[in-house]
């Protein structure tokens, strides 16, 4: 009887596991590169405005020197200092993986953004960010949380 029990809970195992959805990792790391080009053309266009719209409800924001930033309204309260007008910013994902059942990602990259200093002189800044994703019900990919920081040292900062 035991055999019995133990040959159907592996066919009961195998069953289940044939069942689960397969997921082309390769076509979804694909869709977050799509939509990381996305990102940066809707930031490009309208600022903070469309840097916001490519984040979840709940994201997270790691800032450098400043406190965790949560919540979508509040993200974009925060992103508005870094689009002022004459402002870009640009970036490039080094990294991208996809968890195996394809609904969580992460990418890796570095970055520039460009503001209008203080004199009316364009300052530009270089760094290195992480961002996670998940896959929302819709079956889009938007970022749940973003960390980044510069390549440049901090004011004071001695070699």
């Amino acid at each position: 009887m035991k055999r019995y029990l133990l040959i159907f809970a592996s066919l009961l195992a195998l069953a289940a596991t044939a069942c689960a959805p397969q997921v082309d990792v390769e076509a979804e790391k694909n869709a977050v590169r799509e939509m990381d080009r996305e990102w940066e053309k809707a930031t490009a266009a309208t600022g903070a405005e469309g840097w916001v719209s490519f984040v979840t409800e709940d994201a997270v924001l790691y800032p450098p020197d400043d406190p965790i930033v949560r919540g979508k309204e509040a993200i974009g309260e925060y992103m508005q200092q870094f689009f002022p007008s004459g402002s870009s910013a640009r970036w490039q994902p080094d990294l991208i993986e996809v968890s195996s059942a394809g609904d969580m990602a992460y990418t890796f990259g570095t970055y520039e953004i460009t503001v209008i200093g203080p004199e009316g002189v364009p300052v530009t800044s270089t760094g290195k960010y992480g961002n996670a994703w998940t896959k929302t019900p819709d079956g889009t990919w938007k970022a749940v949380a973003t960390v980044w920081n510069s390549d440049q040292p901090d004011v004071g900062e001695s070699d």
